[in-house]
């Protein structure tokens, strides 16, 4: 897990273009390949959204990396219609059925406790899908259209940040 985390940190802080859309990075510590489709001029967010969505992709890639078995991650995000989509995806081995429910409920998964928290604060909607063919976590987050990141004196994106 620390080494997943170290290898997003490694992405954001020393790398910012590193991870581009439709290209795949591997993080050598995990050898987790991983797959970003995003637009290219999505622009800003507010900055405490942008950390949400942070910690929502890697908080995902954790759980890939620790419990499915996929060597595989693909992330899609978008901005459309008042909202925020976020989607993460693995053909790892899923969750069985009595373990989908409890995550679902909320009095399983930590990580995905807090990544509930985090999304309460902007009203936004989690789903957790799984199978044995995957697992897929989709979250939207309403956003004003032309909401912008506090601090426009910096002109990366959230794609640099990923």
């Amino acid at each position: 897990m620390t080494d997943l985390k170290n290898a997003l940190v490694t992405v954001q802080l020393r790398e910012p273009n590193s991870l581009r859309c439709g290209e795949r990075a591997t993080f050598f510590t995990t050898g987790l390949q991983i797959t970003l489709d995003m637009a290219e001029d999505f622009g800003r967010l507010p900055n405490d959204m942008e950390l949400v969505v942070f910690r929502l992709i890697q908080e995902c890639l954790t759980n890939i990396h620790r419990h499915s078995g996929s060597k595989t991650a693909s992330i899609r995000i978008n901005r459309d219609a008042g909202q925020v989509t976020v989607e993460v995806r693995d053909q790892g081995s899923g969750m069985s059925p009595e373990r989908l429910a409890l995550v679902q409920s909320g009095t399983s998964g930590v990580g995905i406790r807090g990544i509930r928290e985090r999304l309460r604060q902007f009203k936004g909607e989690m789903k957790i899908q799984s199978d044995s063919s995957g697992t897929r976590i989709s979250v939207a987050i309403p956003v004003r259209e032309n909401a912008i990141a506090q601090d426009e004196s910096s002109p990366e994106s959230l794609q640099a940040a990923i």
